[in-house]
């Protein structure tokens, strides 16, 4: 199996899984930020993922924004997904596609 169809299989899984347990939450009690919360950190085991997901979160924001700016990525400022997995579904704009031609071509 090729490294992109794994990839691609753990995008799914990580977009599915996920949204699999939060549609149903939120059809049953609404976008309540303050009772999500309060749930997420109910006990030891759920605030231990909680946190996890939250400190993975930040990380790969800084790294992402760390190496962009490393390497002259521009517009990586206003890059900031909701989560990882999210990013990796976020289709290439004409703008990426048009930065990564030109970053190529100079490199």
């Amino acid at each position: 199996m090729k490294l992109k169809t794994v990839y691609l299989a753990l995008c799914v899984l990580g977009l599915v899984l996920p949204y699999w347990q939060f549609v149903p939450w939120v059809a049953e009690n609404g976008l309540n930020l303050r009772l999500m919360v309060q749930q997420l950190f109910a006990n030891r085991i759920s605030a231990f993922f909680g946190m996890d997901v939250i400190v993975s979160s930040v990380v790969v924001l800084v790294f992402s924004n760390r190496e962009g700016a490393r390497l002259g990525v521009r517009g990586l400022s206003s890059f900031s997904p909701p989560s990882p997995s999210s990013s990796l579904l976020r289709r290439p704009s004409p703008r990426d596609r048009r930065m990564r031609s030109s970053s190529v071509a100079a490199g």
